[in-house]
C-alpha cells in the first residue's frame, strides 16, 4: 500500500508536468514547512495544484504538498575496502506528505507523514534509512508579541533550519530527514532574529507509529543574528550561537561514555553582490566521562558567480577543520562533535566523519540553461592529531591513532548534476571517486567509486 501511494503521487505529478511553463507562486522549498501558499489566492489553479490552496472559508486556509523519491546509490569499497566489505548497492524508496493549517487570527498547525524502505547497503543497514510509516513532523505554531516584540511559539515534532548553521543539518542525502521533539521560541525584536530552542532528536524505527525522541540524548540552544549589511543585492548577516548537546554514549578513539558538551560559535553569511559567503566557527568544552573536553572548529564557503558569463559559473571555494585529540589518557578530548551534520555538504559520497580533520575544496558551479545545475571540485582531507582516530559515518573510528603515520586520508575528485524539467520533478546524478591517500593506503584501504542517482516527483 506505501508503494502504491508513492506510485500514484508520481503519476499525479506528471499528470501535471506538461503545464509547468512558468515558475509557480508557491515553490517547493527544502524546508516544505516554510511554503506559503496564501499568494495563490485568486488563482485558477487545476489538477493536483489545486491542492496547494483549498480555502476554509474567510478564516483559514489548507494546503497539501508531497514527494516521492527513488534512489540508487553505490559504493565499491564501503570504508575503503578495510574489513573486506561487499560492494554497497543501496536501493532506497522515500514518500512524504504533508498538511499545513494556517489562520488569520495566527495560530497554525503543520503535520506530515514519512514513508522509507532501504535496501542492500553495506557493511550495515542505517538507522535513519528505513520508517515504515510514522509522523515526521507535527507541530502548532502559537504566534504572539511581547510589548511590540513579535514572537512565535512552536511546540511539537518539527525540523530545525538556523540559518544554514553547518552544526545543525537536515540530513537531506539520507532517506530520512531528521527532526526533533522540541519547543522553539522565536523572537524579532528591532532587526534581530533570536531562537531558543531545547529537546530531543527524534530516532526513526523500522515500524509503523513507533518514532520518538532519542531518551539518552537532548539538544538546546540560543541563536543571534542580525544583518549588517542591507543594500539592493546584498545582504550580510552577523550572529552568535551556544548549543548544548548531552548523550548517555558517545565514540571516540579514548572510549565509550558519556558526554556532555557546550557549543560557542559565531557566523557570517550572506552576499556582497556577485560575492557570497558563510563561515562559522566554534569551541566546544563539557565533560566526556572524567576527562575535559577542549576542542574547536571552522568551516567556511565561499563562492564569486560571473553573472556575465555564459552559464553564470560560480568559483567556490569550502572547507573546515574539526580538532582532534592531541594524547589519549590525558585527562582531555580534544575530538570536535560536529552535533548535527550533513555529510554531503561537499561530496555526496562521505567516506570520512568530520573530527579530528581538515579539508579543503576548490569547485566551480555551472547553470547551463533552466533548470539545470552542475558542479564538479575536489575535496582533499586529512588527519589533525596523529595521536587521534580516523572516523567514518556516523563517527565511529576506523584506523587508530599511534602517533606514526602519514596524514593525508583522502581524495574526492566529483561531478554532481541535477535538473528540474518542470517544478515537479527533480532528477539527479553523481558521481565521486574515492582515491585514499598514504594514511588510509598504509593501513590496507584501496581506491573506490561511487555514484547515485535519484528520482523526485513533488507538488
Amino acid at each position: 500500500m506505501r508503494l502504491a501511494a508513492v506510485a500514484a503521487l508520481c503519476l499525479a505529478c506528471a499528470g501535471t508536468a506538461a503545464a509547468d511553463e512558468a515558475a509557480p507562486a508557491c515553490p517547493v522549498k527544502l524546508y516544505r514547512w516554510q511554503e506559503d501558499c496564501r499568494a495563490l489566492a485568486g488563482q485558477d489553479l487545476t489538477g493536483i495544484d489545486a491542492l496547494r490552496l483549498v480555502p476554509l472559508g474567510d478564516d483559514a486556509t489548507l494546503t497539501f504538498g508531497g514527494s516521492a523519491r527513488l534512489a540508487f546509490e553505490q559504493v565499491t569499497a564501503p570504508n575503503f575496502g578495510l574489513g573486506h566489505f561487499p560492494e554497497s548497492d543501496a536501493f532506497a524508496r522515500l514518500g512524504y506528505l504533508h498538511a499545513d493549517l494556517r489562520t488569520a487570527a495566527g495560530p497554525r498547525v503543520f503535520f506530515q507523514l514519512v514513508t522509507a524502505e532501504e535496501s542492500g547497503r553495506e557493511p550495515i543497514e542505517r538507522p535513519f534509512d528505513r520508517d515504515t510509516l510514522d509522523v515526521y513532523q507535527a507541530f502548532v505554531d502559537l504566534p504572539f508579541s511581547a510589548g511590540e516584540v513579535p514572537m512565535m511559539l512552536r511546540l511539537g515534532r518539527q525540523e530545525l533550519d538556523l540559518a544554514g548553521n553547518r552544526l545543525v543539518a537536515v540530513r537531506d542525502i539520507a532517506n530520512v530527514r531528521r527532526s526533533f521533539d522540541l519547543a522553539l521560541l522565536e523572537a524579532r525584536p528591532g532587526g534581530f532574529l533570536i531562537d531558543a530552542f531545547g529537546g530531543r532528536p527524534v530516532l526513526p524505527n523500522p515500524g509503523i507509529f513507533n518514532d520518538g525522541g532519542d531518551p539518552h540524548e537532548s539538544f538546546a540552544g540560543l541563536t543571534v543574528e542580525h544583518p549588517v549589511l542591507t543594500q539592493p543585492g546584498s545582504l550580510l548577516s552577523a550572529g552568535a550561537f551556544v548549543f548544548r548537546r548531552t548523550r548517555a554514549q558517545a565514540i571516540y578513539a579514548e572510549g565509550v561514555g558519556r558526554d556532555d558538551r557546550d557549543t560557542f560559535g559565531v557566523r557570517l553569511h550572506g552576499n556582497v553582490g556577485a560575492f557570497d559567503i558563510a563561515v562559522q566557527g566554534a569551541l566546544q568544552r563539557g565533560t566526556f566521562r572524567q576527562s575535559a573536553i577542549d576542542a574547536s572548529g571552522i568551516a567556511l564557503d565561499a563562492g564569486w558567480r560571473l553573472v556575465d558569463w555564459p552559464g553564470q559559473p560560480r568559483l567556490g571555494l569550502s572547507g573546515g577543520r574539526a580538532s582532534g585529540d592531541k594524547r589519549r589518557g590525558d585527562g582531555k578530548l580534544g575530538t570536535f562533535d560536529v552535533i548535527y551534520p550533513n555529510l554531503s555538504y561537499f561530496t555526496d559520497a562521505s567516506p570520512i566523519y568530520p573530527g579530528n580533520s581538515a579539508d579543503i575544496e576548490p569547485n566551480i558551479t555551472i547553470f547551463p540553461i533552466r533548470g539545470v545545475t552542475v558542479q564538479t571540485g575536489i575535496d582533499i582531507l586529512w588527519r589533525i592529531s596523529n595521536q587521534d582516530a580516523v572516523y567514518v559515518p556516523p563517527g565511529i573510528p576506523l584506523i587508530p591513532g599511534t602517533g606514526q603515520s602519514a596524514d593525508h586520508e583522502v581524495s574526492l575528485p566529483y561531478i554532481r548534476g541535477s535538473w528540474s524539467p518542470t517544478p515537479h520533478w527533480l532528477i539527479e546524478l553523481s558521481y565521486v571517486a574515492i582515491l585514499p591517500g598514504a594514511l588510509i593506503e598504509e593501513a590496507g584501504g584501496h581506491r573506490a567509486h561511487y555514484f547515485r542517482s535519484a528520482v523526485t516527483a513533488r507538488f
